[in-house]
């Protein structure tokens, strides 16, 4: 059976990688803008799920009250429209910024404390709309870690370009949950085709390295590299100074992960077919 799916969040990174994909998976997949007005006369009865993507990320420049009026007033909207017309699942992609941490292990337990707008505004999204799930309207809502592949913007351009340009690497030893674009299409797939609710937790099959990261980087292009463990000492001690430098050091080089009991859909046989090595050289082949 094909599955009809509309994305709400035209021209993202996530949505337009998941067009691509599901012309290759027996699903028919729409986009549409929910900048405008125009979205509230499309008819999205046709449809079994809508991913909603749209969203207002980190931003200096944004209000407090903008996060709010899109990612979760618009986000809320969106959802019961979705119901109202008939549709059986509505996916919220959130983020792993509702917990509100820089570093450590995220597992069960973990009680969400955002410590930013765009977080809290995910995290107030989250709640309401899982107030509208009902026997024929499920409500899917993903808390993914950094995502990053061929033609992805944010953390992961910084900690290439930053590889590409030092051919001594700081040796740090650090954890953190990463998803492959690839590996993030999949877990969608399944969330559709096995109508979910509830929330997940995808990431990678294998955790990340940074300084491991940044050497495979250097090796996709043909660059040796080498380690220090000096480097690596002075980094974990300038993590710690305040304000912008260190978030950004802590950020890159920090360890912060989802512990493995949150995998809530078992897909491990699909997602260890795209792990770090590949996964990075694929990324890499794409920015030469």
């Amino acid at each position: 059976m094909i599955k009809k799916v509309l994305v709400t969040g035209a021209n993202s990174y996530i949505g337009h990688s998941f067009l691509t994909y599901a012309r290759h998976e027996n699903m028919e997949v729409d986009e549409i803008s929910v900048h405008e007005d125009e979205w509230k006369h499309v008819d999205f009865g046709k449809y079994d799920s809508v991913i909603h993507v749209a969203a207002i990320v980190h931003s200096k420049r944004q209000t407090s009250e903008l996060y709010y009026k899109i990612n979760r007033d618009l986000s809320l909207e969106v959802a019961k429209k979705a119901k109202k017309d008939g549709v059986s699942q509505f996916i919220f992609l959130s983020s792993m910024s509702v917990y509100g941490l820089d570093e450590g292990s995220i597992d069960a337990k973990t009680i969400p404390k955002p410590k930013n707008d765009y977080g809290k505004s995910k995290l107030a999204a989250e709640k309401l709309l899982l107030k509208e799930q009902s026997p024929n309207f499920n409500i899917s809502i993903i808390r993914p870690p950094m995502i990053y592949g061929p033609g992805s913007r944010g953390n992961y351009n910084v900690l290439r370009k930053i590889a590409l340009m030092m051919p001594i690497l700081p040796e740090i030893e650090n954890r953190r949950s990463m998803l492959y674009i690839d590996n993030f299409l999949i877990y969608l797939q399944n969330i559709i085709v096995q109508n979910s609710s509830g929330i997940v937790f995808p990431q990678n099959n294998e955790y990340s390295n940074t300084s491991e990261m940044m050497r495979k980087i250097r090796l996709a292009h043909g660059k040796k590299a080498k380690f220090s463990k000096m480097m690596g000492r002075c980094l974990l001690m300038a993590k710690r100074l305040p304000g912008g430098m260190g978030d950004r050091l802590t950020k890159a080089f920090g360890t912060l992960y989802y512990s493995n009991e949150l995998a809530t859909i078992n897909i491990e046989k699909d997602i260890k077919k795209i792990l770090l090595d590949e996964s990075i050289l694929r990324t890499e082949r794409d920015k030469k």
